[in-house]
This record gives C-alpha cells, sequence and structure tokens, in this order.
C-alpha cells in the first residue's frame, strides 16, 4: 500500500497536506531567521526568549503544528550553536523550552504527545486542536509497513487487524476535525504573518 504522505513534498497530489507542510515550513524558517536577525548575543536572547513565549502560548491553544514548527527552527544548527546567546536564555525559558520539547519529542512514536492529545480530548467536550500533522503520518506509515495487507498463512485473506489500526489512527485525525476555534481573527496580523512567511 503506498501512501501520499511518504513520497517526495513536490509530487504530492494531495494540495491541503502540500500546503500544510509548506506553511510548516515556512513558520521553522522564520523562527531561526528570527533568530539571526539580532546584531548582538543580548538581542538573539531576547528574540529567542520571545518565541520560546510564542511556542508556549501554541500549547495552550492546542496548536500542535505551530508548537512544533517553532521548536523546530529553534533546533536548527545555526540557532544551536550560539553558545554566547544561550548562555544568556533565563531559567524560566530554558526550562519551559525543555517541557515543550519533551512533549513533542518523537521518541516512541511521539508518546507523550499522543498521551496529551488523549487527555485533553477527554477532559474537554469542545477541544479545539491544530495537530502535529507529521506524528499522525509517522502513526500511518508504521502501521502500513509493519503490517502486511493480507495474512501471511492465508494470502486470499485481508489483514483486518492492519485495517483496524490503519482506521483508528485515521479516526483520531477526522474526530480532531470536529471543533473549531472561537476567536476572530485579526487581519492585520494575519497578514503581517503571511508577507513575513
Amino acid at each position: 500500500m503506498s501512501h501520499q504522505h511518504d513520497k517526495p513534498r513536490h509530487t504530492l497530489t494531495a494540495t491541503p497536506v502540500r500546503r500544510f507542510i509548506d506553511r510548516f515550513n515556512a513558520m521553522s524558517v522564520w523562527v531561526t531567521a528570527s533568530v539571526l536577525t539580532g546584531r548582538t548575543p543580548e538581542n538573539r536572547a531576547i528574540i529567542y526568549e520571545h518565541l520560546v513565549e510564542l511556542a508556549s502560548r501554541y500549547e495552550e491553544l492546542h496548536n500542535f503544528s505551530a508548537l512544533t514548527a517553532v521548536l523546530t527552527g529553534l533546533q536548527q544548527g545555526s540557532v544551536s550553536r550560539l553558545t554566547e546567546t544561550l548562555a544568556l536564555l533565563g531559567v524560566t525559558a530554558k526550562k519551559r523550552l525543555q517541557e515543550l520539547t519533551d512533549l513533542m519529542s518523537g521518541d516512541k512514536n511521539y508518546f507523550r504527545y499522543r498521551s496529551q492529545l488523549m487527555k485533553r480530548s477527554h477532559d474537554s467536550l469542545n477541544f479545539a486542536c491544530v495537530p502535529h500533522l507529521g506524528a499522525h503520518l509517522a502513526l500511518i506509515t508504521s502501521i502500513d509497513e509493519s503490517n502486511s495487507a493480507h495474512m501471511n498463512d492465508a494470502p486470499h485473506l485481508l489483514n483486518l487487524s492492519k485495517m483496524y489500526f490503519m482506521g483508528r489512527a485515521l479516526e483520531q485525525l477526522i474526530h480532531l476535525q470536529d471543533f473549531r476555534y472561537k476567536v476572530k481573527p485579526v487581519r492585520s496580523v494575519a497578514g503581517a504573518f503571511d508577507v513575513h512567511l
């Protein structure tokens, strides 16, 4: 079984997925470039701490995609090599960054993120969320690649366990689309982001 998401980005026929990936990548690049615009280690540290605060706000809004994009931008080599800048970060910012990094870690197939997602969706009846698409696509790929489509001892029969796990993974993504954010967009802010991204 071949999925569109495991092909190179430019060959994807799923335009919404391609746009989602492009937006994620643009945001990561913007975060990295923002830190690097600081002329001194002190300026860069201030920008870095603001971006950690931005990531924290995304976590509060359950926008796990934007949260991961910010973390990805901060983890780029050109930023992580700024030892003088990183040494100037406050204890609170460092601690919060570590918490967010742990939450979105890819360890054990994004176990912490998945646990948080399950907990929050069970705690709240109206759980608006922007999932981290990469984590869900990784799970779908893992299910697809570790299970054959047909039973090994009976090749004429479908592997229903694989279909069940695939269905559960897709059902969660569909369920996350049931609720919308109740916020009004501020066009001037949205326009500024579009220009910079």
